[in-house]
């Protein structure tokens, strides 16, 4: 049956043909429907005649009138999803009193859901003129709302910006109307202050809001995104976007930057402080020479002071070895170095950390773990710290193997692992004594476990059973 034919019967009150379409079909007839501008009559009807059985798709119909807002409002706050798809939202802002109505009542949580939101509401505020949902927007107490609005106008209404934001500090650090004193997120703040560089805003409201970036965070992504623009985590090496401009303040860049120091230390070593670089030399350069690439990667990823941290927290614990050297590499993905008693690894990627249990005597005992996502969340960088153990098991020992893995079966996991994986790392090893097993009793502990206790080390490619 062809649109126009569908149209037609379901015009005419046949809607049995519903029942043997598609979802997907249903919503672009109904869309079409919405096209024709029916009058309210036939409206009503196929309202009345299809509220119950398909309300999410009748939604499609009547979202742009004002009679049905009871209705439409009752089927938004069961799923605010539908107004995500297929960009509907452009259509839906600015359709209805009701409507605008309906996103200043929840943008907190609508932003929160999908921050696509931000985009398609500045847009519909600068087509229409709507001063009023502009200044809510900029304006709100919300600061994940106005961080938002604040890069979005920056990026795609430059021309406005000066305008909007005369006073910039003022609507970065102000007071709520209850006399709470907020701070937008730094992740906002220096993108607004490249963005001002890249759409040529002005090099003092620029410098204006370096220097309150630097007095106001502990750390900061200007220097990244100053060298590498707003679109890739990759390494930095080969960019230089606005030489100029780190030059100037490099040191400072150094010192504070979230994930760009490493690169910094490479690239700059003749802008910044000598004592300051050679201070940093001497704790990275073991590590650099070992594995450079994941090294840079890790502090990309905004993880590589709080892996100096753990070299130096795990070193200074260690009661017997306290000297630092590399394990190699573990896996395909992690490159291990030893640290005093402890082993500290670092990941470019995790395939699979969401089924792994917080707490299991079969698995070693993670003594810090650090995980950053990737847009698609994925984890596209780690950090783990583990006890060091000197004692593998070897693949001829089967009946151990079997045991350990009959055990995980009857805790409800799998491991899509071998015992020996990728560059011949070993992944289960001995424990010196049960009694370090991750237990809150290890006295209850299996007998084959107390006898021979053994714990698989590397937390990924974990699953439950179904």
């Amino acid at each position: 049956m062809q649109l126009d034919e569908m149209v037609s019967e379901v015009l005419k009150g046949n809607i049995s043909i519903l029942d043997t379409m598609f979802e997907e079909e249903i919503k672009s007839l109904f869309k079409y429907i919405h096209l024709l501008n029916l009058e309210d009559s036939y409206v009503s009807k196929l309202f009345e005649s299809l509220k119950n059985n398909y309300p999410s798709l009748v939604f499609l119909l009547v979202y742009d009138r004002e009679i049905y807002k009871d209705f439409c409002i009752s089927i938004l706050n069961k799923d605010f999803s539908l107004l995500f798809e297929n960009n509907f939202l452009s259509d839906f802002i600015g359709s209805s009193e009701w409507s605008l109505e309906f996103i200043k009542n929840n943008i907190s949580i609508l932003v929160e859901f999908n921050s696509d939101i931000i985009y398609f509401t500045l847009r519909y505020a600068f087509a229409a003129k709507n001063s009023d949902i502009l200044s809510f927007l900029v304006n709100n107490d919300n600061l994940k709302v106005r961080g938002l609005a604040m890069v979005e106008i920056a990026d795609n209404y430059y021309w406005e910006f000066n305008k909007i934001y005369q006073d910039i500090l003022s609507f970065i650090k102000f007071s709520t109307s209850d006399g709470k004193e907020c701070l937008v997120d730094e992740f906002y703040v220096s993108r607004v202050a490249y963005l001002i560089v890249e759409n040529n805003l002005g090099i003092e409201k620029y410098q204006l809001l370096k220097r309150f970036i630097f007095d106001n965070y502990s750390c900061n992504s200007l220097a990244k995104l100053l060298d590498m623009g707003m679109n890739t985590i990759e390494s930095g090496y080969d960019y230089g976007r606005y030489p100029e401009l780190l030059n100037e303040d490099t040191t400072e860049f150094f010192l504070t930057s979230k994930e760009y120091k490493f690169v910094l230390y490479k690239k700059k070593r003749k802008y910044i402080d000598k004592d300051v670089w050679d201070y940093f030399d001497r704790k990275i350069r073991y590590f650099s020479k070992v594995d450079e690439a994941i090294i840079s990667h890790i502090f990309l990823c905004g993880l590589g002071d709080r892996f100096l941290e753990y070299v130096d927290k795990y070193l200074e614990k260690s009661t017997g070895c306290k000297l630092i050297s590399v394990i190699g590499r573990r896996g395909s993905t992690t490159r291990a170095f030893r640290v005093g008693d402890y082993v500290v690894k670092c990941s470019l990627a995790k395939w699979n950390i969401s089924e792994v249990p917080e707490s299991l005597y079969l698995f070693a005992k993670c003594y810090e773990k650090d995980y950053v996502k990737g847009r698609m969340g994925r984890v596209v960088g780690a950090l783990e710290v583990q006890k060091y153990y000197a004692k593998p098991v070897e693949v001829y020992e089967e009946r151990l193997i079997n045991k350990f893995r009959e055990a995980l079966k009857d805790e409800g996991y799998i491991i899509k692992d071998n015992v020996i994986g990728d560059n011949g790392t070993h992944n289960l090893y001995r424990l010196d004594n049960y009694m370090e097993a991750d237990c809150d009793n290890p006295e209850i502990l299996p007998k084959w476990f107390k006898k021979n206790p053994v714990v698989w080390v590397d937390l990924d490619l974990v699953y439950k059973i179904k």
